[in-house]
């Protein structure tokens, strides 16, 4: 909706390019070679402003070494990546994982007569950059018009056998006024055949709605997972009926949907809080829920009898470090680092 406008993904702040160096290239653009201000020279020493990051030779692991790009000094790589302790560095890398920790600085024995240190200044919280940044590929001219939204749909309501027809003719209208696309359109009294055959009949590609035996209402999750959802569409429901995007169609069209699906939501939490809809062991529960069913149940909550779904998440989380590790891993040894 912002045409390319960058932000942090856990805390919607302002970003900037030098914070992810590794963004505007784009999977068709030939290889670029890696910044030059990606640190190659190891430096074991211990210094009194020493901070903890993920560890680019060792998975799992945060260590205290000056070896981690400079880009990781910006206020957003310094928010994300830097931290004063190697337990902060754990709990927000690595937060439902095993975490080791590498310290290079020996502990000393104090001296006789220690002479006290100056107390340092404290040290400033990041702050958000002053100018927006926007990613290079909505900037560049490649994608064209920019990386503004021509339209906004729903898949929901495209699948649904009421709303679907009006949501295809939706999509349809918008493919007619790019002319690269329009000339091989079919007339558009053969686009309600088209969803009937691919949605109402199935002749399509496998989607959510093709598991046997199985409906959407079947998965259900905690009362506090739909209290999340709930905050996150307030939020984003606020921000785009405000004045300054009001009067566009597509946040308009946007925040009729988030408001529709907020009140399925809404009724799914009060279903859930209330006992009307019952939790099972396989639904998406969280530990705080599943911790609680196995102690109403008398059950101990142990490494034996974890929450698949839970696992799940961990394992995703844990792949998504895993891959930006190994991202900047290839840069540092691209540049002639050891690991």
């Amino acid at each position: 909706m912002e045409g390319g406008l960058q932000r942090d993904i856990y805390n919607h702040k302002l970003t900037t390019p030098e914070a992810w160096p590794l963004a505007p290239g784009g999977r068709n653009d030939p290889p670029s070679p890696p910044p030059a201000s990606v640190i190659i020279e190891p430096d074991t020493s211990c210094q009194d402003d020493s901070v903890w990051h993920p560890s680019l030779v060792q998975n799992n692991t945060c260590d205290n070494t000056h070896e981690y790009p400079t880009e990781w000094n910006t206020p957003t790589g310094n928010e994300t990546y830097l931290f004063e302790s190697a337990y902060d560095c754990c709990q927000y890398t690595f937060p439902n994982g095993t975490c080791l920790t590498v310290d290079i600085c020996p502990t000393l024995a104090p001296t006789p007569n220690p002479t006290p240190a100056p107390t340092p200044p404290p040290t400033p919280l990041p702050t958000q950059p002053e100018t927006a940044s926007y990613d290079p590929q909505c900037t560049s001219g490649r994608i064209t018009n920019g990386c503004t939204p021509v339209a906004v749909v729903s898949a929901e309501k495209l699948r649904d056998f009421t709303d679907g027809p009006a949501e295809t003719t939706r999509i349809a209208n918008v493919l007619m006024k790019d002319t690269r696309i329009s000339q091989y359109m079919i007339s558009k009294e053969a686009w309600g055949c088209i969803w009937t055959e691919l949605i109402q009949n199935g002749k399509g590609i496998r989607s959510v709605t093709s598991r046997e035996g199985w409906v959407e209402s079947d998965y259900n999750f905690s009362g506090p997972m739909l209290q999340k959802m709930i905050e996150e569409l307030d939020r984003l429901i606020t921000k785009y009926s405000s004045p300054s995007w009001n009067t566009q169609a597509n946040a308009n069209r946007l925040v009729e949907l988030l408001v529709e699906h907020r009140g399925l939501i809404q009724i799914e939490y009060n279903d859930v809080t209330s006992g009307l809809r019952r939790l099972e062991e396989r639904d998406f529960l969280g530990p705080d829920e599943r911790s609680r069913m196995y102690n109403m149940e008398g059950r101990r909550l142990d490494e034996g009898n974890q929450a698949t779904d839970l696992e799940y998440f961990m394992a995703l989380e844990q792949k998504m470090a895993d891959m930006k590790r190994s991202e900047w891993q290839a840069l540092y040894s691209a540049k002639g680092g050891s690991e």
